[in-house]
């Protein structure tokens, strides 16, 4: 966007700050109930899981149907979205993308928790 825009500002990524327990570092993490915390934690496992589901060969429809099928299981957890994307255009990825970016966003306790991993 800042290169589309023509800012001259450069962006610099790098890895989110995670947790002890997968869950990635926000502020808003304090706001979860123990209960919540727990359930929480899902949202980190979905994003390894869709990482070893590409790796495996699945598809990315098979991928995402697979993450939004585990997450919608859990009742305390509402998933807002799960998208499969190219990390640079944030475009929707394809099967022959040769970087992915898994980002998601869901609501646990009224809280809701954002989070993304290269998957691929």
């Amino acid at each position: 966007m800042t290169h589309k825009l023509g800012y001259s500002i450069n962006i610099i990524g790098c890895p989110t700050l995670r947790e002890d327990d997968g869950l990635a570092m926000s502020s808003r993490n304090i706001r979860l109930t123990t209960q919540g915390r727990i359930s929480a934690n899902q949202i980190s496992t979905v994003l390894v899981l869709a990482k070893t589901h590409l790796s495996q060969g699945n598809t990315l429809a098979e991928t995402i149907k697979k993450v939004k099928d585990r997450l919608s299981a859990r009742a305390e957890i509402k998933l807002e979205y799960f998208e499969l994307v190219n990390p640079i255009t944030l475009k929707p990825a394809s099967d022959d993308d040769l970087a992915i970016q898994a980002c998601t966003a869901a609501w646990v306790d009224g809280v809701r928790l954002i989070d993304n991993m290269r998957v691929k």
